[in-house]
């Protein structure tokens, strides 16, 4: 089973994620990082579940947010490149996912 990594940006956008909700409302914040890990768990089981996105780079909507991960499947492991609301205006992808 390949290991989730998260690079560097993907653990600022989750910073920045609770940071956001938080100020409106702790539990939900919560709530939406839990999903979050959630998702990055099934990709741990099914890495190839979110469909391509552009190039190596695919995407998993997480269930009951408004969030995605971009990532890349890599030999034994799932790079989680970024985290994006869905209404962000992030694609077409740039060097943001390198």
């Amino acid at each position: 089973m390949p290991r989730v990594i998260w690079s560097d940006a993907s653990r600022r956008d989750l910073q920045e994620i609770d940071a956001f909700i938080s100020r409106e409302n702790a539990e939900a914040a919560l709530a939406i990082l839990r999903r979050i890990r959630k998702g990055a768990e099934l990709l741990e089981q099914f890495p190839a579940i979110g469909p391509i996105l552009q190039g190596e780079l695919r995407y998993l909507s997480v269930r009951g947010t408004p969030y995605v991960i971009v990532y890349r499947i890599e030999k034994g492991r799932v790079d989680v490149a970024r985290l994006r609301h869905v209404r962000e205006d992030w694609f077409p992808v740039d060097r943001d996912f390198e």
